[in-house]
Order: structure tokens, then C-alpha cells, then sequence
């Protein structure tokens, strides 16, 4: 295996961040604590250069995206016909790579923080080993801090590497057995492959999405292609299905960031809670997510809130209740987007 792709999905808008994330500066486009925006940061630490990065995007993002990715070739920019899933997305630039002579690919989503990076790209380093040796897929499993409910696991055997099984974002109380049992580490999506392997998962167990891949093959455009994909995420379609894959573990500090409780936990601890303010108190209560930068921030007798302001909007919620907030976009106008 000589030719090694970086692929790196940035389809997601991110309303579960809103109105920090909005239509004119999606999720991809927003800055992390660290100050490059979250694509950046993935470009960044991807094992490739960006001549040899792809990264695939939606139709209302792919503007905003090339704005903030000036080096990236105009031409490695993948814009969906629409949004079907990571599956189809995969598959297409699976194609894409082969296309320009490369035949594997290493995958990562853009909404992750990671610290510190060295150890990050040393276990990535490991799982590109074993793809060359194997000419198989494998995933990068991190190491679990907490019984998180919100991430997906993988079950594998720690000696070997070998896949045994995924639990999706089980309950609390599954969680916490998880952890108790060992062998088990958060999957965070972030995989290496041979294109032959892809190729070979796919035609065995998606036919739809396998006639676009042929159709791909023969130079036909993508979009009139696009709606044969099964509209899955590639988890479910590939990995679930999928026989012999192996996991590297991964010890750096990581958080999927999509929504607001998993980004505070990258803000700044302080009288607030965990906060972004140019100053911030708390009388009689406290514990909130505060995202209000530029701005001071005080609340008395309050507790357990979601504050956010950002350009024209102002987004005051219970924590608990943050989860609501796409149900509430989806019914307001497009000058709420």
C-alpha cells in the first residue's frame, strides 16, 4: 500500500449548537477553545497533506468551508447533492481516492477536540501501520474517562486488537458496566482502510450504495448516482456488518463536540460554571454553561443553565432541556438559521 488519503466529514450543521452555529458560520466553521476553527484543527492533525485530504461537506455549508480551508486545493472539496448519511459519504470518497491513485483512507468527523495531539496522531500512526500490513480496516478506540451515555463503544480484545463487537450509546447504567468489564473503549469514528476492503464490505452487504460506487468507476457524476446509496450511517451499513476489524487504543483527552454539555466541557472553569465571557458572577447559584464572548455575564439566584449569545441571538435555557433546541429551530423562520 503506497498512497494514503485523509478524508474528513464536515456534513453535520450542528443545531444542537445553536445559535452559536448557524447557517452563515456552521459547526466545521466555529472556533475551538484553541482559536482555529474545529476544520482546521482536524486538517491539522490528519496524518496527510492537504493535497491529499478530502473533505466532504453539505450544499448550505460548502461556501463558509472553503473560506476557512484557503490551502486546501479548491478541488479536494466534496460537496453532497444532499445529506444521506456517512455511508454513501464514505463510499464516494473511497471512489475519489482510488480516482486519483490512492487505494486507503483514514476518516475522521471535524467536530472533535483532542489534546494533546502528538498522542492522537501516534495511535492513528499505529492504526495506518496495520491497514499496510493487512489491507483491512481499522478503528481508533479512546480510551473511556467516564460512563458517557452519549458515545458509542467498541468492544475488542485489548492483546490482539480484534473487533468483537459495538454497543451504541447505551444507558447510564449499561455504561457503567462497560467500564467495569474493560476491554471496551468510545468509538469515535475515526477509521483507516484499504479501498479494496471498502470496495469488498460494501458490494456484500449494500447493493444499493455499491451500483453508485460502480457508477462512480465508470466516470459517471456523482449525482446522478447519489439516491441509489442506502441513506445509512456507515457504522450501521459497514462496521456492524463488517468481519475482521481490528481497534488501536488511544489515551489522549477527546470529546465529540455536538452538543453543548459535551463543548463545556472545554470551556473555562469559573464562577459561572464553565465559561467563555469576558467576565462572569454568580449570586446564590451557579453551575451553568456560559458561552458569551465579548460579553459579561452575571446571574443571581440561578442555577443549571445554558446561556448563549452570539451575533443577533440570545439563547437562555435549562440545561437539561438544551436537547430541545433543534425541535424549537425547526419551527421558527430562516432569519433564526
Amino acid at each position: 500500500m503506497q498512497a494514503l488519503w485523509s478524508v474528513i466529514l464536515a456534513g453535520g450543521r450542528g443545531t444542537r449548537l445553536w445559535p452559536w452555529s448557524r447557517l452563515a458560520r456552521p459547526k466545521p466553521c466555529l472556533p475551538t477553545p484553541d482559536g482555529p476553527s474545529m476544520i482546521e484543527a482536524t486538517l491539522r492533525r490528519v496524518p496527510t497533506p492537504p493535497e491529499r485530504t478530502l473533505v466532504i461537506t453539505g450544499e448550505p455549508m460548502g461556501e463558509a468551508v472553503r473560506e476557512v480551508l484557503p490551502d486546501l486545493p479548491a478541488g479536494n472539496i466534496l460537496v453532497e447533492p444532499s445529506a444521506r448519511g456517512t455511508g454513501p459519504a464514505i463510499a464516494w470518497a473511497a471512489e475519489e481516492v482510488a480516482r486519483r491513485g490512492g487505494d486507503a483512507l483514514a476518516v475522521f468527523p471535524c467536530d472533535h477536540l483532542v489534546e494533546p495531539v502528538e498522542v492522537f496522531q501516534a495511535s492513528v500512526a499505529r492504526a495506518v501501520e496495520r491497514v499496510q500490513a493487512g489491507d483491512g480496516l481499522v478503528l481508533l478506540g479512546i480510551d473511556p474517562t467516564h460512563p458517557a451515555s452519549a458515545y458509542g463503544y467498541i468492544r475488542a480484545d485489548e492483546a490482539t486488537g480484534k473487533v468483537r463487537g459495538f454497543v451504541e450509546k447505551p444507558p447510564a447504567a449499561i455504561a457503567e458496566q462497560l467500564l467495569q468489564e474493560g476491554n471496551c473503549w468510545w468509538n469515535a469514528g475515526i477509521t483507516v482502510s484499504s479501498v479494496r476492503f471498502l470496495r469488498e464490505q460494501v458490494r456484500r452487504h449494500l447493493p444499493g450504495t455499491w451500483r453508485m460506487m460502480q457508477g462512480l468507476q465508470q466516470g459517471r457524476p456523482v449525482a446522478s448516482l447519489w439516491y441509489e446509496a442506502e441513506p445509512l450511517a456507515f457504522d450501521h451499513g459497514i462496521l456492524e456488518r463488517a468481519d475482521h476489524l481490528e481497534m488501536v487504543p488511544c489515551a489522549a483527552r477527546w470529546s465529540d463536540v455536538g452538543t453543548w454539555e459535551s463543548m463545556g466541557q472545554w470551556l473555562q472553569p469559573g464562577p459561572l460554571g464553565r465559561q467563555r465571557v469576558v467576565e462572569g458572577r454568580a449570586l446564590e447559584g451557579g453551575d451553568h454553561i456560559v458561552h458569551a464572548p465579548g460579553h459579561r455575564v452575571l446571574t443571581v439566584g440561578l442555577s443549571d443553565l445554558l446561556v448563549v449569545c452570539s451575533d443577533d441571538v440570545l439563547l437562555v435555557a435549562r440545561r437539561e432541556d438544551a436537547s430541545k433546541v433543534p425541535e424549537l429551530l425547526g419551527q421558527l423562520g430562516e432569519e433564526w438559521e
